[in-house]
């Protein structure tokens, strides 16, 4: 199998030396020597610190370092290599070569040491971008729920959170406000409301229209791959004077990630992206698709009037797409660099994007085919595209938080299939019950829920036995935040 933590030092007297991470061990000159886990836990720890020093006090506040003796793993360690030198016959220069290895400096106090990574083969000066130093990562990660807490006081944290993400997505931000507001001039001027865009749209070719949802979920991940990666690629090339050829898949990987963070192009990363996003596009599809099935329901949406709960319900859209990019920039991840998420990345920009258009689009149509039949006093009807419709929902949901994929990324959107499942629940069997005709499409209809209800009652459980369930859960996920805004301007629309 192809090892992809290891690295090599390339220039300087210790030209040669290696740290194989994924076998614990250190080698030179054909010389292997063992290290335990810890100690290999520890080299891992320094080499993810962003070009800085790492002293006892940053180790202790490591899940698995916070008990070692710093200064005597660090002396073991350079008594391992030392035996190196020896066996290959350079016992005399033992202390200029360790020197290569380890850089010692007294840090406010404190004795702290780096990798000297610039003589490596990878990983020079793992900086970021931004200010703040990208998350250390872990080989053996520990579950987000068992990390520590930050001692921090909440509004400070938040505070400075909020700040720097102002401060880190300014431009992007300002572009995507006047990007909003270019679209409202453009339809004002033509006179086109969202009631009678969205009669437009609906009366497209369904086929059309699904092709174009889904190309652009596509966008995130292709721009990801095939501009944020280069990118990394161009500058990582620029700064060590390294060819992109010479580099395997697993240094790319590292390069793009951590060293100059843009993107996670790992394999799981790519999929689970992809995957969410195209399955995410078919949910929209589908619920156009039942709201094209519905007769009458085009006229009906002529004549409503209603255009401030769809006006509420597209800013609530934007307002989670943003909420979804600043989660991903400032939640405490084991497996997540915080800086690929910046906007000036393309693949956060155009998922930015993309999600600002699903979400208001997919509610918007929810919101009609429910004030049809709840606020109208029309007779709806139950196809299969409704069932489709449900489906999707029910299994969107549940692949972009619960499921295995979703834990192994520790996705974003995690309490998305706690809190939304119920609400999909109780409307939709609401809503059967009321659109119910005897027949086997309505009887699937009803079926589907209990079904999906019993996978959500297992995950629920088990969330509770592991200690990562609390209310404000319910109310906070992006799903909530949309569901919310639909059931308010359905509320509304009783009186209005």
């Amino acid at each position: 199998m192809k090892n992809e933590h290891r690295i090599t030092w390339v220039s300087g007297p210790a030209t040669g030396f290696y740290i194989d991470f994924d076998n614990q061990k250190i080698g030179y000159s054909g010389t292997e020597k063992s290290l335990n886990r810890l100690q290999t836990r520890l080299l891992h720890f320094m080499l993810s610190s962003p070009g800085g020093f790492v002293t006892a006090s940053d180790t202790e506040k490591d899940n698995e370092l916070f008990s070692i003796d710093f200064l005597k793993y660090i002396s073991a360690i350079k008594s391992a290599i030392k035996t190196l030198w020896k066996a290959a016959g350079k016992e005399d220069e033992a202390g200029e070569l360790t020197d290569q290895i380890f850089e010692k400096r007294s840090t406010y106090g404190s004795t702290g040491y780096r990798l000297r990574t610039e003589l490596t083969d990878e990983l020079e000066d793992i900086t970021s971008e931004t200010s703040e130093p990208a998350p250390t990562a872990d080989l053996n990660p520990v579950p987000a729920s068992e990390q520590p807490s930050e001692q921090e006081p909440a509004s400070v944290t938040k505070t400075g959170m909020l700040k720097k993400y102002f401060e880190n997505n300014w431009l992007q931000l300002f572009l995507y406000v006047f990007l909003i507001l270019g679209l409202v001039l453009l339809f004002d001027s033509f006179h086109i409301t969202v009631e009678s865009l969205l009669v437009k749209i609906v009366s497209i070719p369904f086929g059309f229209t699904f092709l174009i949802i889904a190309l652009l979920s596509a966008l995130p991940v292709l721009g990801g791959l095939f501009i944020d990666v280069p990118v990394a690629l161009k500058a990582f090339e620029k700064k060590k004077g390294i060819s992109k050829k010479d580099l395997d898949a697993g240094t790319v990987h590292e390069i793009a990630m951590k060293t100059i963070p843009r993107f996670d192009n790992s394999r799981e990363h790519v999929l689970f992206f992809l995957i969410c996003n195209l399955t995410g596009a078919f949910t929209v599809a589908s619920v156009l698709l039942y709201v094209k099935s519905i007769p009458g329901l085009t006229d009906y949406l002529s004549g409503m009037g209603r255009d401030y709960a769809y006006v509420f319900t597209i800013l609530a859209g934007c307002i989670v797409a943003l909420l979804s990019n600043y989660g991903l920039q400032t939640s405490n991840s084991p497996t997540r660099c915080a800086d690929n998420y910046i906007l000036s990345r393309a693949h956060a920009f155009m998922n930015l994007i993309y999600l600002s258009a699903a979400l208001p689009f997919a509610g918007s149509l929810i919101y009609t085919f429910l004030s049809y039949r709840f606020n109208s006093g029309s007779t709806a009807v139950i196809t299969p595209a409704y069932i489709v419709m449900v489906l999707s929902a029910y299994c969107y949901l549940w692949f972009s938080s619960d499921s295995p994929a979703a834990r192994k990324i520790d996705s974003i959107s995690k309490n998305n299939f706690i809190s939304g499942l119920p609400v999909v629940f109780i409307f939709t069997t609401i809503y059967t019950v009321l659109c119910f005709v005897p027949d086997t499409v309505c009887i699937v209809s009803l079926l589907t829920a209990p079904a999906f209800l019993l996978l959500w009652l297992v995950c629920f459980l088990k969330r509770r036995k592991e200690n990562t369930l609390k209310l404000y859960y319910f109310v906070s996920s992006f799903f909530s935040v949309m569901a919310i805004s639909v059931i308010v301007m359905l509320i509304l629309s009783f009186w209005w």
